[in-house]
């Protein structure tokens, strides 16, 4: 039995990097799904909290409430150095530029059949967008991101003091 493992990240996307008993330990870095202009779904996870780890990057973590679909859309704009644990059964999804990356820690059964996912409405992707400053383009359904910063000093109205 080896004393250490040691595990490479992967260029883009999710992908867990270790399992050991109940927990998982994964990475998500930038890839095109995480653009907000890309943000169609909202999930909630039935059984575990999920905890976020800003690694690198610029991170924006969207909450949605408990309820059976995600409603009153909230941004928290992830600050390196500080762990965001999103409870089990909240609503939550999350966009990121091209130098993002985020550890994640969760159940290692976390898996599509306990953690459904929500199509957003047109109101729900309209909250989205608010909760970063943002508006939709209405003729042509495309985000208007030319004012958005990812790296600048935006504060959103539902970041979390910690």
């Amino acid at each position: 039995m080896q004393d250490i493992e040691i595990v490479d990240f992967q260029p883009e996307g999710y992908k867990p990097l270790v399992d050991y008993e109940s927990w998982r330990v994964a990475v998500l870095k930038y890839c095109e799904d995480l653009k907000i202009e890309n943000v169609t779904t909202m999930q909630k996870h039935l059984y575990t909290d999920e905890v976020f780890v800003l690694l690198q990057g610029n991170v924006t973590l969207f909450l949605a409430g408990d309820g059976e679909k995600p409603e009153n859309v909230r941004a928290v704009k992830m600050q390196p150095h500080k762990i965001y644990n999103i409870k089990k059964g909240f609503w939550h999804e999350h966009i990121m530029d091209e130098a993002g990356e985020v550890l994640i820690v969760e159940n290692r059964n976390t898996c599509d059949d306990n953690s459904p996912l929500y199509n957003l409405d047109e109101d729900l992707i309209q909250q989205l967008y608010a909760s970063v400053g943002l508006n939709t383009n209405e003729e042509n359904g495309n985000a208007l991101t030319d004012n958005f910063n990812l790296t600048g000093s935006n504060s959103y109205a539902g970041d979390l003091q910690m």
